[in-house]
C-alpha cells in the first residue's frame, strides 16, 4: 500500500463529520496507463433527493509557501487529472476532489490566479481544517 498523507486520518473523520460514508477508506487499485495508481478515500452521501454521491478523494498536504510549492502544486495536479481522466472513463458518476488543509488553501491556492486555474480546468477541492477535523468549504 502507498504511503499516506499525514492528514489521510483527519481527512476521514472531516468527511464522516459531514456525513460521508467512507466506502473505500485506503482507495482502490486502479490500472491506468500500464500502472497501478491508489487515490486515497472513496466516500459517499445520500443526498436530500435520494440522490447517492460518490467522491474520490487524494489528500495533499504541502506546505503553502517556500521554493517547493509550485513544483508541489503541479504533481497534485497531475494526479488529480491522472484520477479524473480514469474515473471519468471506468466510473462517470464518481467525482475527484483534492484535499488541502486550510493552510493551504489560505496561504496558496486562493489566490486568484490559482482559483481561475482550478475553475477552468474542472478542479474539484475541499478545504479541512487540520485543527477541528472538520471540512470548511468545497469548491466545484
Amino acid at each position: 500500500m502507498a504511503r499516506s498523507d499525514r492528514d489521510h486520518d483527519i481527512v476521514l473523520q472531516a468527511l464522516r463529520a459531514a456525513g460521508w460514508t467512507i466506502t473505500h477508506p485506503y482507495g482502490v487499485g486502479i490500472n491506468w496507463g500500464g500502472k497501478t495508481g491508489r487515490p486515497d478515500i472513496i466516500a459517499e452521501i445520500r443526498l436530500a433527493n435520494n440522490e447517492l454521491r460518490k467522491i474520490v478523494v487524494e489528500v495533499k498536504n504541502y506546505p503553502p509557501t517556500g521554493n517547493g510549492v509550485m513544483g508541489d502544486f503541479h504533481r497534485a495536479i497531475g494526479q488529480y487529472l491522472t484520477y479524473q481522466s480514469f474515473f471519468e472513463e471506468h466510473e462517470p458518476a464518481c467525482q475527484v476532489f483534492k484535499a488541502v488543509p486550510k493552510a493551504t488553501y489560505d496561504g496558496f491556492l486562493s489566490h486568484p490566479d490559482i482559483l481561475r486555474f482550478l475553475q477552468r480546468h474542472r478542479i474539484k477541492i475541499f478545504i479541512y481544517n487540520p485543527d477541528s477535523q472538520l471540512i470548511d468549504k468545497w469548491i466545484e
